[in-house]
């Protein structure tokens, strides 16, 4: 009886071309909008390093602490100690600086007669830099010549130096082998809102065997067989259907839009299937408790996954840590968020304890949705079917 029942649903499932529209194609259609809209996101986050002219007079020439510093933060011999140097130097005379800074060649031109004095032709991220830069330059300097003036024989250049000048005295240090990426989140946002969808699928599984809504469901109800054991089949076979849908979904994020999973690919099946259970149960417990036709219930679906998704940082990615550090409860309550928040962990560290965390924050999500559902079918009763 459990293959007849299982055969026939599955086929059931896979023809309803609406619902594999919302499990399948629409997550695949919206991650490949988020590929075009993201894909140079990262590169917008890599310093590249700021071209500035630099005057060559004779302020210049005999400023040798300001020549020190240029060339650190230039790289010149290695000093700057960082991927990129901070700046690209252009040493020119007074019109070629000019001409540099018109053509958009450089960010700013540093003039040291009477100064430092710096000349832009617009304001941007560039021009912040540089003027941060020797602002910090001139407070540096005035704090040396104060010390100085109190104390005649301290030595300059060391001051300078103690104070930091020029220098890196903090390294970031990353707490995975791999480097972040926020865009990540939005993807796997997409496969947790796409586990979600799967609640279209149980809610059709316990709309069928309720006898107030359909023929069908009043044919099952007075069938021998025990309505429980339809039920649980039928949703068996849905979340198969789900499974497979989540399987290509990640193909198609994995080989097609180039999503980095990791290589941990046993835990991410578990997790998927974990996620497909979940939110199969979420829409079985939805079918139940909602009065109404099949169009409101799936309505509700459908917002409160979105607002589910929107709190994870599908939309916006920093909405998901500022829920986090706001209200940290909701991000637990949140089982979209749990989902992605599952994925991330397993990318990023190199324990399992987060991503094992979140997974039995999944299987209590669909304890608790399964207790709900099971104990409202149990109560359902019909005067006459």
């Amino acid at each position: 009886m459990f293959k007849h029942i299982f055969k026939y649903r599955l086929r059931c499932v896979i023809r309803d071309k609406e619902m594999m529209f919302w499990t399948l194609l629409f997550p695949i259609v919206l991650a490949t909008l988020f590929n075009f809209a993201f894909s140079n996101l990262n590169e917008q986050e890599i310093f590249r390093s700021v071209p500035l002219a630099v005057v060559d007079n004779q302020a210049y020439r005999d400023n040798a602490e300001i020549k020190k510093i240029l060339a650190g933060a230039s790289g010149e011999g290695g000093a700057s100690g960082q991927e990129a140097p901070f700046f690209v130097l252009h040493v020119v005379a007074q019109e070629d600086a000019e001409e540099l800074l018109h053509a958009g060649e450089v960010s700013g031109i540093l003039n040291m007669d009477g100064g430092p004095r710096l000349t832009f032709k617009k304001s941007g991220m560039n021009q912040t830099i540089i003027k941060s830069f020797f602002d910090q330059y001139r407070q540096t300097s005035s704090m040396v010549m104060s010390i100085l003036a109190g104390n005649p024989d301290a030595p300059g250049q060391g001051l300078f130096e103690s104070l930091g000048a020029g220098k890196t005295r903090i390294q970031e240090v990353n707490a995975s082998p791999v480097t972040p990426d926020n865009t990540l989140v939005y993807f796997y946002t997409i496969i947790a809102m796409a586990c979600f969808y799967g609640g279209f699928q149980g809610m059709k599984e316990v709309n069928a065997i309720q006898a107030n809504l359909s023929k069908q469901a009043a044919r099952v109800n007075v069938s021998p067989t025990r309505k429980l054991k339809i039920f649980l089949t039928s949703l068996s076979a849905a979340t198969l259907v789900q499974f497979s849908a989540i399987l290509l979904l990640l193909a198609y994020l994995a080989f097609v839009i180039r999503v980095d999973f990791g290589p941990q690919i046993g835990y991410i099946l578990l997790f998927c299937l974990s996620g497909c259970i979940t939110g199969v149960a979420f829409g079985t417990m939805l079918g139940i408790l909602v009065k109404g036709g099949e169009g409101i219930k799936s309505g509700i679906l459908i917002s409160t996954t979105m607002v589910m998704s929107f709190l994870a940082g599908m939309m916006f990615v920093q909405v998901k840590y500022d829920v986090t550090n706001a209200v940290p409860a909701l991000a637990y309550l949140n089982p979209v968020n749990v989902i992605t928040d599952g994925f991330y962990a397993l990318y990023y560290y190199e324990t399992h304890t987060r991503y094992f965390i979140n997974l039995g924050l999944l299987w209590a999500f669909t304890a608790l949705f399964s207790v709900v559902s099971v104990f409202r079918l149990r109560r359902l009763k019909y005067a006459s079917i």
